[in-house]
């Protein structure tokens, strides 16, 4: 048993709940335990009727808690039974939502007796130069003329041949057109020409380079 210095120690009632005495020494509880006193008119040992000990408040308090947790459990599975019923009722009454689909009849058109017909292919005219063209003028004849761009003005180089006489010096112009329009003129020189024989002339314009589609040929003078 510890030492109590100031007087302190008593047998009292043990706070951990084992229905016996234990003793406190003024300072703390110490490990020693005795049987209660006896009471007058009861025998040793004998609870005294009346608050109930600690201990059995823990297993009052603990069926307490049983209780509850059965009766939680209860209540939650007749929410989910109900909530499966009305599941089930709702199921069903529940009526189809898809219409059935009518499908169009497919139409084939009639077969026709008439026999097919293909149009005749169409062939664009091939684009070529003007056609060669001879002109004649007071005795001398343009065989063939090639017009072209020279530092943006007409030029020319003629074939003429002079089927009447010998020897003559002649001038000559050519007119060119596009449409009904003028659009340049060249002019040309041969000097003793033989008579029979195609010499080659030079044209020479100062009139700026354009589209034509046609010329005319002329002979100014000669002697």
């Amino acid at each position: 048993m510890s030492n109590d210095p100031n007087g302190l120690g008593r047998w009292a009632q043990d706070p951990a709940g084992s229905g016996r005495l234990r003793y406190f020494d003024g300072n703390g509880w110490t490990d020693h335990y005795r049987d209660p006193f006896p009471q007058p008119g009861r025998p040793a040992g004998a609870t005294a009727v009346g608050a109930p000990t600690k201990k059995g408040r823990g297993c009052l308090t603990a069926g307490l808690i049983a209780i509850g947790v059965l009766a939680v459990l209860v209540v939650i599975g007749a929410v989910a039974s109900g909530g499966d019923k009305d599941k089930a009722e709702t199921t069903g009454t529940t009526a189809p939502t898809t219409a059935p689909t009518t499908e169009a009849p497919v139409t084939t058109a009639a077969p026709s007796d008439a026999p097919a017909t293909t149009a005749p292919p169409t062939t664009a005219p091939p684009v070529t130069d003007p056609p060669p063209v001879t002109y004649e003028s007071k005795g001398f004849t343009l065989e063939s003329l090639d017009v072209k761009n020279q530092f943006d003005n007409f030029s020319g180089v003629g074939r003429i041949v002079d089927t009447e006489n010998s020897g003559r010096t002649a001038t000559f112009k050519v007119t060119l057109f596009a449409g009904d329009q003028i659009v340049g003129t060249m002019s040309g020189v041969a000097t003793d020409m033989p008579g029979g024989q195609a010499v080659t002339v030079d044209f020479y314009s100062s009139d700026p380079f354009a589209d034509f589609d046609r010329y005319e040929f002329q002979t100014d003078a000669a002697f």
